[in-house]
């Protein structure tokens, strides 16, 4: 007969993530996804069902953007777009390859994050004189989504698939 064996990083994070959903059934709670939310929405509505955005950015016509990236490990990040009167127009899960595809070189750190979100993780690489972006998202193959920035004018200069190092973790811990 065998037994389970968890490691401790595992029984934590089960445990965290068991008191993480506790709270929200008990009380005030934001929603994790943007599911509910229909277009016509006031951005102060957003905001109750929501929680606090982790960016905001400025698009054309007065209009803007919210960013919520979401995941214990940055998997999915939702995009709400919102007309010059604050009103919820669209909102989409920017973490897929299809969008990660229209990354191309030139584009402006600015705009990576007005498309993309925060990134994952950043490192900064001083020698090359760029910084690396990488984004996790739902893979079946363990990867991530890698954009190389340059520092002197922070514009992309090359993208690409890389494997996600959290695969290779002696427990291969993926959340």
């Amino acid at each position: 007969m065998s037994t389970l064996k968890f490691s401790p990083f595992s029984r934590a994070a089960s445990g965290a993530l068991l008191a993480s959903m506790v709270a929200m059934a008990l009380g005030g709670c934001v929603a994790y996804a943007p599911s509910g939310l229909t277009p016509g929405r006031s951005e102060a509505e957003v905001r109750a069902q929501m929680g606090e955005p982790t960016g905001r950015h400025a698009l054309p016509e007065g209009r803007s953007r919210l960013e919520y990236a979401r995941g214990p490990a940055g998997r999915h990040t939702y995009m709400l777009d919102f007309d010059a009167a604050g009103r919820l127009q669209a909102w989409s899960q920017v973490l897929t390859e299809a969008n990660f595809a229209r990354v191309q070189p030139g584009w402006t750190a600015e705009q990576l994050r007005s498309e993309l979100g925060r990134p994952t993780q950043e490192q900064v690489f001083p020698l090359g004189q760029v910084r690396v972006w990488s984004y996790r998202f739902d893979s079946w193959d363990c990867s991530w989504f890698q954009v190389t920035v340059a520092l002197s004018d922070a514009r992309v200069t090359q993208t690409g698939l890389g494997p996600d190092p959290r695969c290779n973790a002696p427990d291969n811990h993926r959340d």
